[in-house]
């Protein structure tokens, strides 16, 4: 992507279709995905009951035979209680596998004494949510589902997208998970030094990454820094390692993006790359031919 070009992009005729509506007690609904399984459409997403991140938060499922008509939400994930708060749930992503359809989702804990009245997140300089574990469920028909042995998988920002050679990768913040195991239960993670971008490099934050790889097999892993830029790490080994991450000069508007390759071999990213100071008010779709 080069920012400084004239080129002045196209508005896509879009519709839009309801999955979920808030109601008084679940009112807060984000870390939304979407898979295409065995001939259905379905979305997961998290539900808490004020704000986001509440203890209690839990994992929401829907299913849709057109993309257009969706089912009632049901709770697909309900958060463990420890010390008398419930846990905080986030899901990480779809994947398929065989015969199965995979959710992956973390789980996080607030202290006790942090918490507001009603049990409600603390203010954020109040408290520190505490990663605890990661969970992994899978169905073969859309109904029942099970639960799975998973090791500790350094990701979770998105489920995991083929790299070359197979290996799977899961984009997380500083840390990126692996596996050449392609059942996805089993996971190493590569390592993202962040030091230099948020002491001198004008990071405020590292998160939420998203990645595509070139025909040269560098893969390029973007990450959010709450500034207007995003902030870039490569690997020159299929996610085993990363260089430092630095600035680019591809704006962002403070909100989450993704990266990926089309099966006619051009890239794609969607995201907010209208700076306005995070208001996250457009969507844009960008192409480029060669990821440069």
């Amino acid at each position: 992507i080069n920012n400084d070009s004239e080129y002045e992009p196209a508005e896509l005729k879009t519709e839009k279709h309801m999955i979920y509506t808030a109601t008084s007690d679940w009112q807060y609904a984000h870390h939304p995905h979407i898979a295409y399984f065995d001939g259905r459409f379905y979305a997961i997403f998290s539900a808490a009951p004020v704000n986001e991140e509440d203890p209690g938060q839990r994992i929401m499922l829907s299913a849709s035979e057109d993309g257009e008509n969706w089912s009632e939400a049901i709770v697909l994930v309900e958060p463990e209680e420890v010390d008398g708060v419930a846990q905080v749930l986030m899901p990480c992503g779809f994947y398929t596998y065989g015969d199965k359809l995979k959710v992956y989702y973390s789980s996080f804990e607030w202290s006790k004494e942090s918490l507001q009245e009603g049990n409600l997140r603390p203010l954020a300089e109040d408290g520190k949510l505490t990663l605890k574990g990661y969970g992994l469920i899978s169905t073969k028909d859309g109904n029942k589902w099970e639960k799975e042995e998973i090791s500790c998988a350094a990701g979770g920002n998105f489920g995991p997208i083929e790299a070359a050679g197979g290996r799977l990768i899961m984009a997380g913040a500083s840390t990126h998970a692996y596996t050449d195991e392609l059942s996805g239960n089993h996971w190493k993670f590569g390592v993202v030094d962040t030091v230099p971008a948020l002491s001198t490099g004008g990071a405020e934050i590292i998160t939420e990454g998203s990645f595509y790889q070139t025909e040269d097999g560098i893969i390029h892993m973007l990450l959010r820094s709450n500034t207007r830029y995003l902030y870039c790490a490569e690997s020159y080994d299929n996610g085993e390692t990363y260089t430092a991450a630095y600035r680019t000069g591809f704006t962002d508007d403070y909100s989450k993006f993704r990266f990926g390759k089309l099966p006619d071999g051009r890239y794609f990213y969607v995201g907010n790359c209208e700076y306005t100071g995070g208001s996250r008010d457009k969507l844009y779709l960008c192409i480029s031919e060669d990821g440069v």
